[in-house]
């Protein structure tokens, strides 16, 4: 996870990140669970789709907890 960055697209993060649980029907939702119960969600319409700021922020969050 380290190596994503504000400016990239959800395809790009989704690649870095690997597969997660697709919990999405007509938009791609995908989940990513860490342990003590943190959770990423991603929620975009396109893999070609900028990342959003707070789904960015989240990861450096998650990121500042030790996970990567």
């Amino acid at each position: 996870m380290e190596k994503i960055s504000e400016n990239m697209t959800y395809g790009e993060v989704i690649e870095r990140l690997g597969p997660g649980q697709d919990i999405g029907s007509g938009r791609y939702i995908y989940k990513y669970e860490f342990k003590e119960g943190l959770q990423l969600v991603l929620n975009f319409g396109s893999y070609e789709e900028k990342i959003r700021t707070e789904d960015y922020l989240r990861i450096k969050e998650i990121l500042s907890r030790g996970y990567n």
